[in-house]
Formats: structure tokens, C-alpha cells, sequence
């Protein structure tokens, strides 16, 4: 089986994951608690907790079919939730006990991803105004 395959595992994957974090984002964060993102936080901790048993099990069984590992891990969980492959990443150093670099990888990743969102936020926000001026015209 060719790439395409592979491409087709990881966008039929990002499909899911995305409806399954839409669902979940939707439920608990607009109905059960609107004042708390409680339905992120437990999409990223079921993305968390499935990407470890997806990982472990494919190391475990290399007979799996790439096609099934890019599906699971890359698109589901990858279209789910970063902070999956996130957490996993920062598991493996604590289990290496690279402490520092465990730290380090969470401070910047958490720091930068939420400076990134901030500047996407404002960089919208400028273009937003700069287009409305423009129709205004």
C-alpha cells in the first residue's frame, strides 16, 4: 500500500478527532459549565490517556498496519488534541529522568503555544478592524 494510504489514515483520523473535540468542547463547555473549559480539559486528558495506549500497544505489536498507527495516533488523537502528543513527550523525558529537559520542554511549549495564540489574537484582531475600515470606505 502506497503513501495515500497514509494520507487517508491521518485525514479520516483528523476527521474524527476533530467531531470528537467539537462534541466534548461543546458539551461541557457551553451546557455543563460555561465559566470553565471543562470540556477541553477532559478531551486533552482522554487524548492524553489514548495516545499512551495507542503508542504502547503499537510498540508493543509492530505488526500493526502503519496505515492504523497513522489513523490513531497522528490523525485521532492528533485531530483530538495536541496536548496528547504534549503530554506523552514530556512523560517519556520524566521516564528517561531528563528532568530538565522535561521542565524546559513543558515551560516553553505551554508558554510559546499560549504567546503564539496571544499574537494570532491580535494579528486577527488588526486585520479584522483594517478590513471593516476598508468596507467603510
Amino acid at each position: 500500500m502506497g503513501k495515500k494510504y497514509l494520507y487517508l489514515g491521518v485525514f479520516l483520523g483528523g476527521f474524527c478527532g476533530g467531531i470528537i473535540r467539537w462534541g466534548f468542547e461543546h458539551i461541557g463547555n457551553q451546557t455543563v459549565l460555561p465559566l470553565f473549559p471543562l470540556g477541553t480539559f477532559f478531551v486533552n486528558i482522554l487524548g492524553a490517556f489514548l495516545i499512551g495506549i495507542f503508542l504502547t500497544q503499537i510498540w508493543q505489536k509492530s505488526h500493526w498496519h502503519q496505515q492504523l498507527k497513522s489513523f490513531l495516533t497522528t490523525g485521532l488523537c492528533g485531530g483530538m488534541t495536541t496536548f496528547s502528543s504534549f503530554t506523552y513527550d514530556t512523560v517519556l523525558l520524566l521516564q528517561q529522568q531528563q528532568y530538565q529537559q522535561a521542565m524546559l520542554f513543558m515551560i516553553l511549549d505551554v508558554g510559546l503555544s499560549i504567546c503564539a495564540a496571544y499574537f494570532g489574537i491580535v494579528v486577527g484582531s488588526h486585520f479584522l478592524k483594517w478590513r471593516i475600515a476598508r468596507i467603510n470606505k
